[in-house]
């Protein structure tokens, strides 16, 4: 079978999948487009200390690329909270006001102590597209960002397509050099698994020519790695990662985000886990990765991150059924974030048969066709 057949048909369940999911959302009159999706504030890994973010996801007309006829990413489930093709603009900015009333006294108190905070706005789509933020909006969010307590740093996110010194300049002035972060979700180094295994619609080319737009406005680069694509084993998922980590910092990222699948409702990759053709990334893998792709001088110049989504769960990154050991290695995986000390994961300093699962997560590694 041709790599372009191989394509084709795993766009065809893409778009098949989402079609159920738009018939299932069926209408918005339930959807408070004045609120955002969710907002929340918790301790966070910033550049240069532990510290805060403020996120805010708002309820946007959803991701332009699963907008397209290519039904967007095969892990992709964010699709389900979008709102209505057209939202009033000012509804952007009321979900944004909703959301700092909400945390405001949080802030607040954050600021009184001392604390920094990173405020990201997320959309499950792109911040850079006059389709989800108009350039009006955009300016505003910002204006407004950098005037709240406690604030230091904004992160948003886009994909490649839209990122131009026109879109990002006028941010920059409003933020200064070095305070706003790009999010671009580069997935994997490998375009064959980028483009066709997770249906992402870019090439390398295209990220790197992004990227040096974003540098070259002062921009921050934030890289998303995604562990274990579907159709990957769990050996080639590694090998995967750790290259595309070393790539990502050889196109100047300045912080990396290894992002273990979850699996989200109505993708391609819930399709696979329904039907025993795959499974969630080990917490053994994660850690296996860093320990591979991180040397001493990367870890001084590049910020590393892991925040994985439903964790320790059937449907998330886990070792076995045993919540002791998940909580054990997810802990571990956390303290090294934190620290961002490559000591807490050295293998001469873990002790792997404390479960029996490690010996299970061996013959999986080297045998497991999913």
């Amino acid at each position: 079978m041709t790599n372009k057949k191989i394509a084709d048909l795993i766009q065809e369940q893409t778009q098949h999948l989402r079609s159920i999911a738009t018939e299932k959302i069926q209408s918005f009159k339930d959807r408070d487009l004045s609120r955002p999706v969710t907002s929340w504030i918790k301790e966070d890994r910033l550049q240069n200390e532990m510290g805060y973010e403020f996120t805010i996801i708002f309820r946007t007309c959803a991701c332009s690329w699963v907008r397209s006829d290519s039904a967007g990413c095969t892990m992709c489930g964010y699709y389900n909270d979008k709102g209505p093709d057209s939202i009033p603009q000012k509804l952007i900015l009321t979900q944004m006001q909703y959301a700092v009333n909400k945390h405001l006294s949080k802030l607040e108190e954050i600021q009184k102590n001392g604390g920094k905070t990173t405020l990201k706005i997320f959309s499950s789509g792109s911040f850079l597209d006059d389709e989800e933020f108009s350039p009006i909006t955009r300016l505003d969010v910002i204006n407004k960002a950098i005037k709240l307590p406690s604030i230091d740093h904004v992160l948003a996110e886009s994909r490649p397509e839209f990122v131009k010194h026109e879109t990002l300049d006028p941010i920059i002035e409003i933020t200064g050099k070095g305070s706003f972060e790009l999010g671009i979700g580069m997935e994997s180094s490998n375009d064959y698994v980028r483009k066709t295994l997770i249906n992402k619609g870019f090439t390398s080319m295209d990220l790197q020519h992004s990227m040096k737009i974003a540098q070259n406005s002062h921009v921050l680069v934030k890289t998303y790695l995604l562990l274990k694509p579907p159709f990957l084993t769990e050996k080639l998922a590694i090998r995967d990662a750790v290259t595309s980590i070393k790539k990502a910092i050889s196109w100047g990222a300045n912080s990396i985000s290894l992002n273990p699948v979850n699996i989200q409702a109505y993708t391609l990759t819930e399709y696979l886990f329904n039907n025993r053709k795959y499974r969630p990334p080990w917490i053994y893998s994660v850690i296996s990765v860093f320990q591979q792709a991180l040397s001493p001088s990367i870890m001084d110049k590049v910020l590393i991150l892991c925040s994985p989504s439903a964790s320790g769960s059937f449907r998330g990154v886990h070792n076995c059924h045993d919540k002791s050991c998940n909580t054990r290695w997810l802990n571990i995986l956390n303290e090294f974030i934190k620290t961002q000390d490559k000591k807490i994961i050295d293998p001469d300093h873990l002790t792997y048969n404390d479960c029996s699962c490690w010996g299970e997560y061996n013959v999986f590694l080297e045998y497991s066709s999913i």
